[in-house]
């Protein structure tokens, strides 16, 4: 088994919606989850942490005056509030970007 150490680091990924849109996504290690009891609170409020941690930077995200939107906790926390498609897409990329870090080797 290898383990691919290198998939783990932050990486560019194209919004396919629109060419001028990307996010730097970096993976969710486990050991910063955290104990759900099963609450909707505790699921918004562990995923939003996901989402926050995960997005390192964007390119192509403008404010309602076509200037570009800093990436940071406060506008993060916005998209993560009121741009659903974007949120679940990054989450998606998210959850994409852990696959294929362990390489099995099949017998023959």
């Amino acid at each position: 088994m290898n383990i691919k150490r290198k998939l783990t680091e932050a990486k560019w990924v194209n919004y396919p919606e629109d060419a001028e849109v990307k996010f730097k996504i970096r993976s969710f290690p486990t050991s910063m989850g955290m104990f759900l009891n099963g609450t909707d609170n505790d699921l918004i409020d562990f995923t939003w942490k996901k989402f926050n941690y995960c997005v390192v930077d964007w390119q192509g995200i403008n404010d309602e005056d076509s200037k570009p939107l800093e990436c940071n906790e406060e506008n993060k926390k916005f998209i993560f509030d009121y741009v659903q498609e974007l949120m679940l897409w990054v989450s998606t990329q998210v959850f994409d970007s852990t696959s294929g870090i362990v390489e099995k080797k099949t017998k023959t």
